[in-house]
């Protein structure tokens, strides 16, 4: 059993997209130990805007409260996506979750800005983990689709 190419890539992507979690992915100056873990921030964007506390902030400051709103989303969409992109009968679902998890990927600077807080390392290898994951089947659903395209017009001309 052969693993094609665009899977290798995504199993990769997807191994270090996990590994990212446990990596220091926030720098925050002002208190100490000085980072943060992915699953932390992680946990806290996608837990904390639904407490008493991060209700608070929804009438006195809703940019901060929706930018962690949405950075909370971010991983689950990209996971429901990927999984989603591994079945021909839900690709058009996976692409619009997928491009919807991108669109959400600047929120988490809203959040950096807003927490006073910087990204490290791990925040740069998520977001490049989860590009990759989200495109490594692009290149390859091209070619087939091009192959698809020719075979149509060899059966059209037969």
């Amino acid at each position: 059993m052969s693993i094609q190419r665009s899977e290798k890539v995504l199993l990769v992507a997807l191994i270090v997209f996990a590994i990212a979690f446990f990596l220091p992915a926030i720098w925050i100056p002002h208190v100490s130990p000085r980072t943060a873990t992915g699953y932390w921030c992680a946990y806290v964007t996608l837990v904390s805007p639904w407490t008493a506390d991060g209700l608070k902030d929804l009438p006195t400051a809703p940019i901060k409260y929706f930018s962690i709103l949405l950075s909370g989303w971010i991983n689950p969409l990209f996971l429901i996506s990927i999984v989603l992109s591994r079945r021909e009968k839900t690709v058009r679902p996976s692409r619009t979750l997928r491009t919807v998890a991108l669109i959400l990927m600047p929120t988490c600077w809203i959040v950096f800005y807003t927490q006073g807080v910087y990204p490290f390392v791990a925040y740069f290898i998520w977001t490049a983990a989860m590009i990759v994951a989200l495109f490594s089947s692009s290149s390859s659903s091209v070619g087939s689709l091009s192959g698809d395209q020719q075979d149509r017009g060899a059966a059209a001309g037969a």
